[in-house]
């Protein structure tokens, strides 16, 4: 950790996604061992998306990368 980070709790990201009307919160720059992974409320669904692009970060993480397509 870095310290140039804020972390927020399930119910302050729900109340985000209402207060905004959005489905899902989709962000990036957190190392995932398979390039992504989906954080989910307790009914088990998404409250956020995390990506990451960058394969085998720093030659150690030995990690995969992953895109997000978005299409209509």
């Amino acid at each position: 950790n870095r310290m140039c980070s804020y972390f927020y709790g399930i119910g302050q990201s729900k109340s985000f996604l209402e207060k905004n009307k959005l489905k899902l919160i989709i962000r990036g720059h957190e190392v995932e061992n398979t390039g992504f992974k989906y954080q989910k409320q307790g009914n088990g669904r998404p409250l956020a998306l995390t990506i990451f692009s960058a394969p085998n970060y720093c030659d150690s993480y030995r990690n995969k990368g992953a895109v997000l397509y978005v299409s209509e």
